[in-house]
């Protein structure tokens, strides 16, 4: 039976089909902003939704105190801003401790997590990229030096996790948008601790990165009472369905209004920079568009974007991905040289995708005399630290950074130039990357640049985010 549930704000709208004639009915409930009601004497309200859905619409959610917790520090609590207060309470007694704090990038989930941790108690369980691991540990020792707490990465989870028993108050996984593939091994080592202990958050800006499907991992650890099988989830929010190419496609989308209410409702958190009253300095999003002299690759670029058209799966995957590092090829030189001459004005950061692209950059900038700093997979943490360190000083001028190597959980609120050298498939990327100087502790505004080169795929990468983004608002 097909059926969804809608929300105008005041009213909730029930469709479906009740007979194989495929009679539409519609009824009208009351909409508050965190439940919608039903009347629990309604006769045919079972036969729209499934039991799990049905028990939470007909529950209203329990109330959010604002008192300080049990357990949290004085100290702590008064640092914390008003919106961040009510999401510690939210977490403890809405949503009994399992949660999804899904803020946005630089609203600080890491001291809300830290001052859930004083209310549940030691030892704590910290999962997070392993670039992350000084970060979170200097954060503890700063804000709550009594807690204990084991810091592990994704990767250390795999080969060497601890005991799986249950000793863990509260089980954190930071940029829990790593673990979004049930059947990845990180997701394999991780999930298990997480659904065993009684109290457990997870965290991400970028809950849902490219599509609905990305969510089931989180959501199925939390509650799998509410979420129970990839199946159901996949049918009811994915638009599940046979093609050609798949038995069973999952990559779409449907009930988008549904999921975003059982999102709020049971799952998550999600406060975003406008949702908050911080005096957060204007962000400047700028496309900056150039053209490219290389006409070899530029036709190479055009034979490949003729052979994409009616192209199948397999073969279009391969020439989509030629043409990306062909357009990174393209722009080179003209990219070196805009992000060189704006590097001489101000100190300046730049997100590239590619190797090639960090190399020419880090040459360009050196050639010239600018004091270069870079940011790649193969930097160790004492020097990304330290690289880190310097940014926050202004101490150099031109910074050539990796969006895979440094788009999360960094803080680089000195600086607020950033330049986009290339353009990444995932739209949560470029938001992780632009948010590292677009945070909490920015005073200045931001100006952030698209380099978008003719003639390449930049303009095809650009739809593409900005139609996964407009999923992804109508869930989050």
């Amino acid at each position: 039976m097909q059926c969804e549930l809608t929300s105008d704000g005041k009213h909730v709208l029930v469709r479906g089909v009740l007979n194989p004639k495929h009679r539409k009915e519609l009824f009208e409930f009351q909409t508050t902003p965190s439940q919608w009601k039903v009347p629990s004497d309604h006769k045919l309200t079972p036969h729209f939704l499934p039991d799990n859905l049905l028990r939470l619409v007909r529950t209203p959610p329990n109330e959010i105190p604002d008192s300080k917790p049990d357990g949290v520090s004085s100290n702590l609590w008064s640092k914390l801003f008003a919106y961040q207060k009510e999401t510690v309470n939210s977490v403890i007694h809405r949503y009994k401790g399992r949660c999804l704090i899904a803020h946005d990038m630089g609203l600080g989930k890491t001291v809300q997590a830290i001052t859930l941790m004083q209310h549940y108690g030691s030892p704590v369980l910290v999962v997070c990229p392993s670039f992350l691991k000084c970060n979170w540990q200097r954060e503890i020792e700063k804000w709550a030096p009594e807690v204990e707490a084991v810091i592990m990465s994704y990767d250390m989870m795999r080969t060497r996790p601890p005991a799986l028993k249950n000793i863990w108050k509260l089980v954190v996984a930071d940029e829990c948008h790593y673990i979004k593939h049930i059947h990845s091994k990180r997701a394999q080592a991780t999930l298990p601790f997480v659904m065993q202990c009684d109290y457990a958050l997870l965290l991400s800006g970028t809950p849902c990165p490219n599509r609905p499907e990305e969510l089931f991992a989180a959501l199925h650890s939390l509650r799998p009472s509410i979420v129970p099988s990839f199946q159901w989830f996949a049918k009811r929010y994915c638009n599940a369905r046979k093609t050609r190419f798949c038995s069973f496609d999952t990559t779409g989308h449907s009930r988008k209004a549904e999921l975003s209410w059982l999102l709020r409702r049971a799952f998550m958190i999600r406060k975003t920079k406008s949702d908050v009253s911080l005096e957060l300095p204007k962000k400047h999003e700028i496309q900056v568009h150039v053209k490219s002299r290389d006409a070899k690759t530029l036709n190479r670029i055009a034979e490949l974007f003729e052979k994409i058209e009616g192209s199948q799966p397999l073969a279009l995957k391969s020439l989509i991905s030629e043409s990306f590092r062909m357009t990174c090829r393209a722009k080179l030189k003209v990219v070196s040289s805009f992000c060189v001459e704006h590097g001489k004005k101000t100190p300046t950061i730049v997100f590239a995708h590619h190797r090639g692209m960090l190399d020419a950059l880090q040459s360009a900038g050196e050639s010239e005399g600018l004091n270069c700093l870079r940011i790649d997979g193969d930097t160790s943490q004492e020097k990304r630290q330290e690289i880190v360190d310097m940014v926050q000083h202004r101490s150099f001028d031109l910074a050539c950074f990796s969006m895979a190597a440094t788009g999360v959980g960094l803080t680089l609120t000195s600086v607020s130039d950033v330049i986009f050298a290339e353009l990444p498939w995932n739209p949560a990327v470029l938001r992780q990357c632009e948010d590292r100087v677009y945070r909490i502790g920015q005073e200045s505004p931001c100006f952030i640049r698209y380099i978008m080169c003719e003639d390449t795929l930049d303009s095809y990468v650009w739809k593409k985010i900005y139609n996964k983004e407009r999923v992804n608002r109508a869930i989050l």
